[in-house]
């Protein structure tokens, strides 16, 4: 687990996304890097994993506000992580899936496993900024806990 890296921007704390936490999880070191990078300049906390076993572990012990999870994992597939959390009796937190794979049952396997989005890699990365901005203004789930900054203002 990494959390944001040295070089990385300052986080904006005027941005709407000040203070969320999102973790993110992906084996290639390039997109990872990309990713955090763009979402730390947005504003929010990130903290990531590279392989499906530090994914679940971490996501069970930070409690992030939303999780970007890749499905192509070394160790234990994004499947299995989202299937782990779900079972897990923990509170669910919104998953946006990334993968390379566009067929429908794949998509049709994230959503039954509680996908918030599914994005399609090579995507934009404003696209995927803006579909972490729209997941997280979504209400929340029935059962569901109330994302990580509502837990911490309570």
């Amino acid at each position: 687990m990494t959390a944001v890296p040295d070089d990385a921007p300052a986080m904006l704390d005027n941005s709407a996304s000040a203070r969320k936490h999102i973790l993110v999880v992906e084996d290639e070191p390039e997109l990872l890097r990309a990713i955090t990078i763009r979402l730390c300049t947005a504003g929010f906390h990130v903290t990531t994993a590279s392989d499906g076993h530090e994914a679940a572990e971490t996501a069970l012990r930070v409690q992030p506000d939303l999780i970007v999870l890749d499905l192509g994992l070394p160790g234990m597939n994004g499947h299995a992580v989202a299937d782990r959390l779900r079972s897990n009796g923990r509170p669910r937190f919104p998953v946006v899936v990334l993968s390379a794979r566009s067929e429908v049952e794949e998509r049709a396997a994230a959503g039954a496993l509680g996908a918030a989005a599914y994005l399609v890699k090579p995507y934009k990365p404003a696209e995927l900024l803006a579909v972490i901005n729209g997941v997280l203004k979504r209400p929340a789930l029935v059962g569901q806990t109330p994302p990580r900054s509502a837990r911490m203002s309570q």
